[in-house]
């Protein structure tokens, strides 16, 4: 509320410097809002682009809403955008949807001018993203939106994720020979995946279930809440360091303390994998998916009774 109330008073500044004083003097509050909703531009633009050649692909986004969804129903890189300007920004932005390929890297941005300053309104804008089934190259995203959804991204080579979001989710299972993610201040949900997994969270909550541990798994986190979920049959070497929290693990662990943290180690099955957490702060949980049926260790030493 003090927002709208904050906006619709530049409104009426504004007017004021331009002579126009008695709109907002006839005008209600409710009336301004709908001529802020009304002074719309709408910027909507779709791209295709062939993968052939393309062993690389770069994605900058900063929309509201952003997917990347990988299906066999096409045969190349689609890419579609929609951003909605309302209110008034000076000069008036302009936008310009960009698939660029050079030196074997399809680089996908949308260049943004103008608007630098805004009396009042916003922008709202969606990007989604539909990959061919068959592109099992690299995939780099860095994203600062409110949103990223992963929709059934699997067989890819290498996987950076670089995400400044509210929420990162997945559907469908994700999986990359290598996944490497830097994460802040979000929200993470991501299920059914596989892989090398390498994690660096600055701030957030991260919940990772993985369908297989087929390789090492690495997780660093500062100020977080992580939950890493592996099935019972799994064969590994766990390392989990906490500085300043919690740990705990579903599976049979020795604790102890080093100089700096509490710690959970040990092997299970054949120590095939080694799984690595080293946390400063928050807090950290090894569960099993499924059944349980050993009572979780915590990093005292004691076991809690399972659930």
């Amino acid at each position: 509320m003090k927002l709208k109330v904050l906006v619709i008073s530049l409104v009426c500044v504004f007017a004021v410097a331009l002579g126009g004083a008695t709109i907002c003097a006839t005008m209600s509050r409710q009336e301004i809002r709908d001529y802020i909703e009304q002074t719309q531009t709408n910027y909507t633009d779709s791209k295709t682009a062939s993968l052939n050649g393309v062993n690389s692909i770069r994605i900058n986004s900063s929309s509201d809403q952003l997917t990347i969804i990988q299906t066999p129903n096409v045969d190349q890189i689609q890419v579609d955008v929609d951003v909605e300007t309302y209110g008034l920004h000076i000069p008036a932005p302009r936008y310009q949807l960009h698939t660029d390929v050079q030196n074997s890297t399809l680089q996908v941005y949308v260049e943004y001018q103008g608007g630098g300053i805004i009396l009042y309104g916003g922008t709202r804008s969606t990007m989604t993203i539909y990959l061919p089934q068959s592109y099992a190259g690299d995939l780099d995203l860095d994203a600062d939106s409110d949103t990223v959804l992963l929709d059934s991204l699997s067989g890819l080579r290498n996987l950076k994720l670089d995400v400044d979001s509210s929420k990162l989710e997945n559907r469908g299972g994700l999986s990359a020979q290598n996944i490497e993610m830097e994460l802040d201040s979000l929200s993470a949900d991501l299920t059914d995946v596989s892989g090398r997994v390498n994690v660096d969270m600055d701030s957030g909550e991260l919940n990772l279930s993985m369908a297989r541990v087929d390789d090492d798994i690495t997780l660093q986190g500062d100020m977080c809440d992580v939950v890493l979920t592996i099935p019972q049959d799994s064969s590994i070497q766990a390392d989990l360091r906490c500085e300043y929290g919690d740990l705990s693990s579903d599976f049979p662990l020795n604790p102890t303390m080093d100089e700096d943290n509490d710690v959970l180690y040990g092997i299970i099955g054949q120590g095939q994998h080694v799984i690595r957490a080293q946390m400063e702060m928050g807090s950290f949980q090894l569960k099993q998916s499924g059944a349980n049926s050993i009572p979780p260790v915590v990093e005292d030493g004691t076991s809690m009774p399972a659930a």
